[in-house]
């Protein structure tokens, strides 16, 4: 049966759990997940009136220095600087495919080595988001063209034309297949939006069986060279202008409250249409799942 680790940091940089650097990972714990229900009883009856999720832990046991000309302690130093450029993400690949989860370091233990030049050493990680995939598709202006990432989108035309250039729209069909074991009908799925190039007020409305269910917007006026980011992640609710410069400013304040703001993607079939000009649009949906 296949399955693999890999652990990537801040800077781009991966480690495979999986000896292909001379670290093996093994007997991994915590990748199930416990729930908390609270109920109302009475004469012998209960209903269940709440549930959360417990806050699980991954843990597996490493062995470093598999490989003959390798240091064992400079092999355990090599990793120790990577964990230490977070943000730290955790790949899971098996037989079912491959999944990532946000997680934190809570303990990584350093002892004598114990058999041979090897060295065996627990990790511990605090998980901070739910196991997801990123769905991503993108318009771009130039050539008409969309362009997917991760499981295919259905789409409709790119851009549906109006006389009035700033009322030009786009629609993204989303299949979401996020698998929630608690909460299951409260809860909806992150997105990351990304508008880039000249617009005025650009907003997007998301649509689930005809019937409009969330909403965002900013009074503002988009340049070239300037690109909006809105994310609805827990994590990383953030709302952010980009300029040709680099330079990066919150436009929170500049967001139309009147809708919901911070968009979520429902389970099953629905539709993101965005107001956006002659921007170019991308959109990431966080497909997540409880347990994989």
């Amino acid at each position: 049966m296949r399955r693999e680790f890999e652990l990537t940091n801040g800077d781009g940089d991966a480690i495979s759990l999986n000896d292909k650097k001379g670290l093996l990972g093994v007997d991994p714990e915590g990748l199930g997940i416990s729930i908390s229900n609270n109920f109302n009883a009475s004469n012998g009856n209960q209903r269940l009136v709440e549930c959360e999720a417990d806050f699980e832990e991954f843990k597996i046991d490493i062995i470093y220095g598999l490989r003959d000309h390798q240091q064992t302690y400079q092999i355990y130093l090599e990793f120790v600087k990577f964990l230490s450029h977070p943000p730290i993400v955790l790949k899971y690949a098996s037989d079912a495919g491959e999944k990532y989860r946000n997680v934190a370091l809570k303990r990584l233990t350093k002892s004598e080595r114990s058999f041979g030049r090897l060295l065996k050493e627990s990790l511990l990680l605090e998980y901070l988001t739910p196991w997801y995939e990123v769905k991503k598709a993108e318009i771009q202006q130039s050539n008409q063209k969309i362009y997917t990432r991760g499981k295919i989108y259905g789409f409709t035309f790119p851009y549906v034309y109006t006389q009035n250039a700033n009322e030009k729209t786009g629609t993204f069909n989303v299949s979401n297949d996020s698998v929630y074991l608690f909460n299951n009908k409260d809860r909806s799925s992150p997105v990351k939006v990304t508008v880039s190039g000249e617009c005025k007020n650009p907003y997007w409305e998301v649509f689930k069986d005809g019937e409009l269910v969330a909403s965002d917007g900013f009074f503002l006026n988009l340049e070239e060279g300037q690109t909006l980011v809105v994310s609805s992640l827990f994590q990383d609710r953030t709302a952010l202008l980009y300029d040709s410069q680099g330079n990066v400013s919150s436009v929170y304040q500049q967001q139309d409250h009147t809708k919901t703001n911070f968009v979520h993607m429902p389970i099953g079939n629905s539709s993101i249409v965005f107001h956006t000009a002659n921007a170019e649009v991308s959109v990431e949906v966080y497909e997540e799942c409880d347990v994989f």
